[in-house]
């Protein structure tokens, strides 16, 4: 997956999904990927 796309769903999901409680995990199974990817997106 593009990292500006990632980004992008990253951004569109939490949005779409403000007052749930949410976290990294929650972020990264609905997106269909690891943990480890979704935060590595944010650090790099």
């Amino acid at each position: 997956m593009e990292w500006m796309k990632l980004i992008g769903d990253c951004i569109n999901y939490i949005e779409d999904n403000i007052k749930e409680d949410i976290n990294a995990s929650v972020i990264a199974k609905e997106l269909n990927i690891s943990t480890f990817y979704l935060q590595k997106g944010f650090t790099n």
